[in-house]
């Protein structure tokens, strides 16, 4: 009836004692992809649904999980590159940026050497990071680039095969607060994001964002004119 059902914890084994975040769901809903300490620092782990129920996360790839920290991950729609964030060296300064990584093929056994997006990178932090299901469209969050305030939420198009200059989705859905996190609907129209702006329950709330598109222009403009108005009554 249009309202979302009350929370359940999914549960073993996919949940244990440790803390577990989950960044990205693909885009077929049969993995998921998570971040967790193991142990002394964060790695990347991958689970697969079986029938109803979620199995064990196992660790991602070598290529994917080193002795620095790497947490929010997403799928690239067509399912052979996953990007993610990492504190490894060659990253921001004390920082955090986006790495991507690619299959050699379908089976998923090896993968590349991770490349430093540039183009969406700052000397600042970089936060979590969504793939469009069009593969043409990323979200993702920053500190850097021209950043209302914390985290923003900003957007970059694929031309030619390179992502674009970021923008900044603005003001209401940026705030001097923080945006930490952003997943979109396949039609664009809708957006989830989490915020601990001022007027939610504490800490990081859930907000879902309606987008109207551009600005629609008049198709015709019309405006009766009353006999009366140019003509003396008889």
């Amino acid at each position: 009836n249009g309202e979302w059902s009350k929370p359940n914890p999914i549960g073993p084994p996919l949940n244990s004692m440790n803390d577990e975040s989950c960044s990205n769901l693909s885009y077929d809903g049969n993995k998921l992809l998570i971040y967790k300490n193991d142990p002394g620092n964060f790695d990347i782990f991958e689970s697969k649904l079986m029938g109803a129920n979620w199995e064990a996360a196992k660790p991602m790839h070598r290529q994917f999980n080193s002795t620095a920290n790497q947490t929010y991950a997403a799928y690239e729609p067509n399912d052979m590159k996953i990007y993610f964030l990492t504190d490894k060296e060659g990253a921001a300064e004390n920082g955090t940026d986006f790495y991507t990584c690619g299959a050699y093929d379908r089976t998923h056994s090896n993968y590349g050497v991770p490349v430093r997006e540039s183009p969406i990178c700052t000397r600042f932090n970089e936060g979590s990071i969504y793939l469009h299901p069009d593969n043409e469209t990323m979200y993702f969050t920053s500190q850097g680039f021209n950043s209302i305030g914390g985290y923003d939420i900003f957007v970059s198009y694929k031309k030619q095969g390179q992502w674009s200059e970021p923008i900044n989705l603005g003001y209401p859905i940026n705030t001097p607060f923080d945006e930490t996190f952003v997943a979109m609907t396949a039609s664009g129209k809708y957006a989830y994001i989490a915020s601990n702006r001022d007027g939610g329950k504490g800490g990081l709330d859930i907000y879902k964002v309606t987008f109207w598109g551009p600005e629609k222009k008049l198709i015709t403009d019309t405006e009766d004119y009353l006999l009366a108005g140019i003509a003396k009554p008889i």
